[in-house]
């Protein structure tokens, strides 16, 4: 269905995008409630992030594919470095804004612990804690540097992180 959307199809571009994003917020779903798995979930969120990217690169559920398609190569494939690079792309790149971003340097920051980069992880979450106005992101960043913290034995920064995530 992707594919053809842009090969054959009379619609136009509005609807064309439309219908993609419908696609992609229909695969990030099937995924999270684990009618995709494997192989499947990746090819059909790698296809339609693809097709976003060329044809639609701003759009909200293009960052929320790739964040899910990232969580779901870190988790699920155990492929964190995967992950990182996946989400290296949209965090680097300055032409990319939107609601998603802030939640993809998250993950971004959760995916290079996985790999055992906790110092670049920690530079990357602090970050959004310190400079993003998305209090969702903000939170879990927090919690996950807590949990950091925690993990290397740092007892007041973890608690301090926790208190934050309270005051949110």
């Amino acid at each position: 269905v992707s594919k053809r959307l842009f090969e054959d199809s009379k619609l136009s571009a509005l609807q064309k995008k439309k219908v993609l994003s419908l696609l992609a917020e229909v695969s990030v779903e099937s995924v999270r409630i684990g009618m995709l798995d494997g192989s499947d979930a990746v090819s059909r969120l790698e296809l339609i992030t693809d097709l976003l990217q060329e044809h639609y690169l701003g759009d909200d559920n293009y960052f929320i594919a790739k964040l899910e398609l990232a969580k779901f190569t870190c988790d699920k494939l155990h492929q964190p470095e995967r992950a990182v690079k996946q989400l290296n792309f949209l965090v680097r790149n300055p032409g990319l804004k939107g609601k998603g971003m802030s939640l993809c340097k998250v993950e971004l920051g959760r995916c290079l612990i996985a790999v055992g980069d906790t110092v670049n992880a920690r530079a990357e979450l602090a970050n959004i804690c310190n400079h993003s106005n998305d209090s969702k992101a903000v939170g879990m960043a927090h919690f996950i540097l807590a949990k950091l913290d925690l993990s290397q034995g740092q007892w007041k920064q973890a608690q301090d992180r926790l208190s934050a995530v309270a005051m949110l």
